[in-house]
């Protein structure tokens, strides 16, 4: 587990997470620079999701180059970085050594008190993950995340409402919910899946 503390300790939070907006880029250049919400404000916190087509049989050379976020990786793959949002900032850059399309989404969320993102879960198969939420109103991120086209996106019963984000099947195949988690408690079988039984990577994270 990584642990990131962008603006020092919390025990919780007085409200709940505000989900800000994303920007997005599809792109096969050997850079891919991402965007940034319109209405992204200095505080809030930054998450950064890549997601690439597969070569030579897996996804593999995918580095994120900008300076100043936190990277959570598997393989050669930075998958997902988060950061804080500061005024003048440049966008998150993913470099690859050849051509092939990637998606890239830069997600926003503001609480005026958040402290730390943790990762939880960075699993190349997908299965169901229990979280343990330790801070008042902690906002879970889970994410799907394939190369491939999918069949549709699915949440397993939770006991908890989580929003979708952003949803696509088409090739790579991108599906991203959150959760506003607003008292400390177990919460259980996170993941997500598609109707087609797919290879799913599967990224979670909490950040309080």
């Amino acid at each position: 587990m990584i642990e990131a503390m962008m603006l020092g300790g919390s025990q919780g939070l007085e409200t709940p997470w505000e989900y800000v907006g994303y920007g997005y880029e599809f792109s096969s250049a050997l850079n891919v620079q991402g965007e940034f919400p319109s209405n992204v404000q200095p505080g809030d916190l930054l998450v950064a999701v890549i997601s690439g087509r597969a070569y030579d049989g897996d996804v593999k050379d995918l580095a994120m180059i900008t300076p100043g976020w936190t990277l959570f990786s598997a393989g050669t793959v930075d998958w997902v970085a988060a950061t804080i949002y500061k005024a003048g900032m440049p966008p998150p850059v993913w470099e690859q050594p050849y051509t092939r399309y990637v998606r890239l989404i830069t997600l926003a969320y503001r609480n005026p008190g958040w402290s730390s993102i943790r990762l939880i879960s960075l699993l190349a198969a997908e299965q169901p993950i229990d979280v343990d939420v330790r801070a008042r109103n902690s906002l879970i991120l889970n994410i799907g995340n394939t190369p491939g086209t999918s069949g549709y996106w699915r949440l397993p019963n939770t006991g908890e409402s989580f929003s979708q984000r952003y949803n696509t099947r088409s090739s790579p195949s991108l599906y991203v919910t959150d959760a506003n988690i607003d008292t400390p408690r177990l919460v259980e079988n996170v993941y997500a899946y598609t109707s087609d039984g797919g290879a799913i990577r599967n990224i979670i994270l909490v950040a309080y």
